[in-house]
């Protein structure tokens, strides 16, 4: 399904005064949300986005470390207590808005009709384009994240894991192979599901409740939605008004969101050579990898996804006989890694 578009207003039956227009924009970018999928581009298909919106900016999510294990019963029950850590994610601010001269609406009407529904969908667009490139950099900056509060891998991207930092008789385990190698600056990245790594996201993305339920209990009128972009129209109601906003009318989009690193094991950046060679390396790694309690999933260990630079994909669907490249190579003298097969290869738009 595409992602819905702003819709131009027509001049022949556009609203007669300025407000009309900052109400259109209300309405369609409400439809916007409503109809928007969270699987429509990567930042968002392979992340952790928890239902409903925190009310708190500064979020401690608890990580449950416990290990599971059936045994044989001999008269006693065995209750797992908490062994839990905590990973830190502060939720933002932004706020991004567009305004319209009621002066020059009345004196070139057509002409500044044209122009809003540039500025309208110039706004629906930076909605649309916001996250992506922040969950790049958050990627991007992962070999240099600090010790990660999970694993206690000294970077988020490390060969330095812990499989659970609670039991570290389970072993260790690396999400950085190739370290240095030729793809050092741009590497790329393996997104793994598979037994409990289906539940272990990669990123998570979560959405402050913004200020509705403060300005109910203040017995303040308005017009947001706790948990979605806030539409907020400023239209003057009296002469000193339109003298304050130069007579302007104005429309804005206000938002709380937060992003950050999760789990290691789900997230392997690749520094290596970029060939057929360099691919099953990582795939052959990922097969021993443990989860929390120690198992060893390999016959369900599943690669979703490769992530990777625009400029890379052609290659990367070369290697995996997909397509032939602009140099007229293609792997064809090996037989193609069932995992590799069914990845997707993504370009990481931003």
């Amino acid at each position: 399904m595409p992602a819905p578009i702003y819709i131009p207003i027509d001049p022949s039956v556009a609203p007669q005064n300025a407000s009309g227009f900052l109400l259109d924009f209300d309405m369609q970018f409400q439809r916007m949300v409503r109809e928007s999928s969270p699987v429509e581009d990567w930042h968002t298909r392979f992340a952790y986005m928890p239902a409903g919106a925190s009310e708190e900016l500064e979020v401690r999510m608890p990580i449950e470390l416990s290990t599971f294990a059936f045994e044989e019963y001999k008269g006693v029950p065995n209750f797992r207590d908490s062994a839990r850590t905590y990973l830190d994610i502060s939720i933002g601010k932004f706020f991004e808005g567009a305004k319209i001269d009621t002066r020059k609406l009345r004196a070139k009407r057509n002409e500044e009709i044209e122009a809003w529904n540039q500025r309208a969908a110039d706004l629906f667009d930076a909605w649309s384009r916001f996250l992506p490139p922040k969950i790049y950099d958050l990627i991007s900056a992962g070999e240099t994240s600090g010790t990660h509060p999970i694993t206690g891998g000294s970077n988020f991207f490390a060969t330095d894991h812990n499989v659970n930092k609670k039991k570290t008789s389970l072993g260790t385990f690396a999400n950085l192979v190739g370290n240095g190698g030729a793809l050092a600056s741009s590497p790329i990245y393996f997104v793994w599901s598979g037994g409990q790594f289906t539940r272990m996201k990669p990123w998570q993305i979560r959405t402050g409740a913004g200020p509705a339920s403060a300005m109910t209990a203040g017995g303040i009128t308005h017009s947001a939605t706790p948990g979605a972009p806030w539409v907020i129209r400023w239209v003057p109601r009296e002469d000193s008004e339109a003298i304050e906003q130069n007579f302007e009318v104005k429309v804005g989009v206000y938002a709380e969101k937060g992003w950050g690193l999760l789990f290691p094991q789900t997230l392997w950046r690749f520094e290596g050579t970029l060939d057929y060679a360099g691919l099953k390396s990582v795939v052959d790694a990922a097969r021993g990898m443990k989860d929390l309690n120690g198992y060893n999933p390999a016959s369900q260990i599943r690669l979703e996804a490769i992530l990777c630079e625009p400029s890379q994909v052609s290659t990367i669907n070369g290697l995996l006989g997909r397509e032939v490249t602009d140099s007229g190579a293609r792997q064809v003298d090996l037989r193609i890694d069932a995992t590799l097969q069914g990845a997707a290869v993504i370009p990481m738009s931003r």
